[in-house]
């Protein structure tokens, strides 16, 4: 089978391992490990993935999402999106004269690389995610334009219902200085594998 591939090299923060597991329409493996630095390959063809239920997630779960570089083009998007009109976030001369580096990145688009979608997450939870019911978050450092940012989510609470249960992510992330500039928590309801009917069982 031909695959179109898509390469990616970052920096782990020290203690972080890459949690791996196939998606629908991409296998990602893992290469040249060396503790710190890692890299995975995502190989755009079909995989066989089952639904993971509630009861099936574990504590300490760890997701690696994509790092991605915060572009001036990509900034400039967001702020043409949200509307935002602060000369912090557009105008690097301002930035400049008080006292910046650079253009300041809006804190909910650093919130917003935290994405569980954009991890494997998103395909185990396919067929049992209800929904996103709470996030918060703390930012811890600035983020300017041109910076690259390493998210991670990694399972700290697991909550059960009657039929449901609450799955909690705590979420980081850090420059790539390993500088950590946002922690926050996402919250999401999903079923339970042993309240369905068989019929429902789709895993």
């Amino acid at each position: 089978m031909r695959t179109s591939d898509l390469h990616f090299n970052f920096v782990l923060p020290s203690g972080y391992a890459i949690f791996i597991m196939p998606m629908p329409a991409a296998r990602m493996e893992t290469f040249n490990m060396d503790g710190h630095a890692a890299s995975f390959r995502l190989s755009h063809e079909k995989a066989d993935i089952h639904t993971r239920y509630f009861d099936d997630f574990r504590l300490g779960e760890r997701f690696i999402l994509p790092p991605i570089a915060l572009t001036h083009s990509l900034v400039d998007s967001f702020r043409l999106i949200s509307g935002e009109t602060h000369p912090l976030h557009h105008d690097p001369v301002w930035c400049r004269e008080n006292g910046h580096p650079g253009v300041l990145v809006h804190g909910f688009q650093v919130l917003a690389v935290t994405t569980a979608g954009a991890s494997p997450f998103h395909a185990m939870v396919e067929n049992s995610l209800l929904g996103l019911v709470e996030q918060s978050s703390r930012f811890i450092r600035p983020v300017y334009a041109g910076d690259t940012l390493h998210p991670v989510l990694q399972i700290v609470e697991l909550t059960p219902n009657t039929s449901t249960g609450i799955l909690a992510l705590r979420s980081t992330v850090h420059n790539q200085r390993r500088e950590l500039v946002l922690e926050g928590s996402q919250r999401y309801l999903l079923r339970m594998r042993d309240r369905l009917q068989p019929d429902d069982n789709q895993a």
